[in-house]
């Protein structure tokens, strides 16, 4: 049984109630002014069968509104509604409070202005127009109301217009009770209403909340990613152009070495030949390393690695009249597991930076310019330092010379890509660390610490 009740009232909604605007502040109204045409339509039926039952009780005594007209009313009422349905809902309301301004009007120039229904029905007229149509109507609807109760009630007190006997005293309390009922039913639907509307509106935002902090985690990532992007190929073009600046020092050490190849071949001096024509495949190496970017990762010799660079960057520092040492442990093994081409690449960034740290300094003979790297084992760790004894680098901006694209030198020798792809290297390829020891006007050393590792993690 509850069951059909539900369906029922269910259907009696979707049928009769539901309004059919799209706009939220649309439906709100019409809902309303829906739930207000069909209780009004039931009501003014209820009514008509009042005055019937009192016509008929008291006959030829009975003086009150006509069951004729409270017949027609409901027609009435249903045309409105008719109209609203239509998707005319607008309209229906304005017809809506000029019936009942009409008819309560008419109640109060015939019984009297001062009779209670009629003043509380004002009440709820103005009350109607504020939410069916809006603020500015119900002023004006206010200011209607005083124009026309105020001469009219002049007029009745001083028998200008004449009053007729008052409704039955035994029905004022059921019409009070049925305006005030009115009352509370119009303004709860428009609490409700708006209730709802506040609800979808907090809903909608902590929606909209939710999917901007989706959307900028989104964001960020992918530009996170874009950055990782662009600074792999930023990597890549700076090590071309590193290549590119050393090139014509590095062809130059090939010719020297081809040449004692030869000398020393002709010498019948084969070991020495022998010797030579390694330093030349280490050579050939370096330079393959410099420009090779491939994902390749195994074990590899960390001393094999640091004398390719060097051997690679020797004209360099010969130029800039720097000798470059090299120290190790030569029994120890050194190795670790990883990118090879990676590690040539930190570490020819390091060295070079040490060369060049020379270059605000004057050449003198006398003068100590040496760019050392020694490299040594301290249990599981490998621990690479390359020193100078250049400008060294101020303490203020020691804490930045890592972040991507910050650079002190001249924007033809540095876009400041070397330091940062150096600590992304280390750190996210070799899990390793990097750290900066520094005076100013006495040199720089930069400690990396590398794990030592056979195998692949």
């Amino acid at each position: 049984m509850t069951s059909m009740i539900q369906k029922g009232a269910r259907r009696f909604y979707a049928s009769f109630i539901e309004p059919l605007s799209l706009d939220e502040d649309a439906r709100r109204r019409e809902y309303i002014l829906n739930v207000l045409l069909v209780g009004s339509i039931v009501m003014l039926v209820i009514l008509d069968a009042t005055a019937m039952y009192h016509a008929l009780h008291y006959g030829s005594a009975y003086h009150q509104v006509s069951p004729f007209v409270f017949g027609i009313l409901p027609v009435f009422f249903i045309l409105l509604y008719a109209i609203s349905r239509k998707g005319h809902f607008t309209t229906a309301s304005y017809l809506l409070i000029a019936a009942y301004f009409a008819s309560n009007s008419y109640a109060a120039y015939h019984w009297g202005i001062n009779l209670p229904t009629s003043l509380i029905s004002y009440a709820l007229i103005i009350l109607m127009s504020s939410i069916l149509v809006g603020t500015a109507f119900s002023v004006g609807i206010t200011v209607l109301t005083a124009l026309f109760i105020i001469p009219v009630w002049y007029f009745q007190i001083h028998g200008v217009i004449p009053t007729q006997p008052q409704l039955f005293d035994d029905t004022d309390a059921v019409t009070f009770s049925v305006l005030y009922f009115l009352t509370l039913v119009v303004c709860w639907l428009s609490n409700r209403e708006i209730d709802r509307s506040l609800g979808r509106a907090r809903r909608s935002e902590s929606e909209l909340k939710r999917e901007r902090d989706m959307l900028e985690v989104t964001i960020a990532k992918r530009t996170e990613e874009l950055h990782k992007a662009q600074f792999e190929k930023m990597k890549q073009l700076y090590r071309f152009a590193e290549f590119g600046q050393l090139a014509s020092g590095m062809f130059h050490d090939i010719l020297n070495l081809l040449n004692a190849v030869a000398l020393r071949r002709e010498a019948t001096q084969s070991e020495t030949a022998a010797k030579t024509a390694k330093q030349v495949e280490n050579f050939i190496q370096g330079m393959r390393k410099q420009l090779d970017h491939r994902e390749i990762r195994e074990t590899f010799s960390i001393v094999d690695g640091i004398e390719q660079v060097i051997q690679l960057i020797l004209y360099k520092a010969h130029a800039e009249g720097v000798r470059i040492m090299f120290h190790h442990d030569p029994e120890g093994q050194l190795v670790t597991f990883g990118n090879p081409f990676k590690f040539h690449q930190l570490i020819i960034n390091l060295i070079i930076n040490a060369i060049e740290s020379y270059e605000s300094i004057p050449k003198d003979p006398s003068a100590n310019r040496i760019v050392t790297v020694a490299a040594t084992r301290e249990n599981r760790n490998v621990v690479i330092r390359v020193e100078d004894h250049g400008c060294g680098i101020p303490f203020e901006i020691q804490d930045k010379i890592f972040e991507l694209f910050f650079t002190t030198k001249d924007s033809k020798k540095g876009l400041g890509i070397g330091l940062p792809s150096v600590k992304s290297i280390v750190e996210n390829d070799f899990k390793g660390s990097i750290r900066l020891e520094s005076q100013p006007g006495e040199g720089s050393v930069f400690v990396l610490i590398i794990p030592i590792e056979t195998g692949a993690r």
